[in-house]
């Protein structure tokens, strides 16, 4: 996807550095892609109708704040590690995380 037809298709965009939500985005499905001349620069993910973009470069969108992120992405890592939870609970919880950060990102 081009960075014009993410900002055309989606009311708002965030960026993030890569790996920076691992564990937040895990249960979610990537719905495209960037590349350039040096290969790879980011995936997209909609969450909500708001557009993801996590990667190494040239990504749109306004970046998120890393203390921000990273409280939730701590709470998602210590879930995913949970031997005591199954896979539905454990992605239950680690979805509803994502839906508190994306709520948090729309009360800035």
């Amino acid at each position: 996807m081009t960075r014009k037809e993410i900002q055309n298709n989606f009311n708002k965009v965030y960026s993030i550095g890569y790996c920076g939500m691992q564990y937040l985005l895990r249960y979610q499905n990537r719905i495209g892609y960037n590349s350039g001349v040096y290969g790879w620069n980011y995936d997209i993910f909609s969450i909500d109708g708001i557009a993801i973009c996590t990667g190494y470069r040239n990504m749109p969108g306004k970046a998120i704040d890393y203390k921000t992120v990273n409280k939730y992405e701590k709470k998602a890592e210590k879930i995913a590690q949970d031997i005591t939870l199954d896979y539905n609970k454990t992605k239950k919880k680690i979805n509803n995380l994502l839906y508190k950060l994306m709520e948090e990102l729309q009360n800035d």
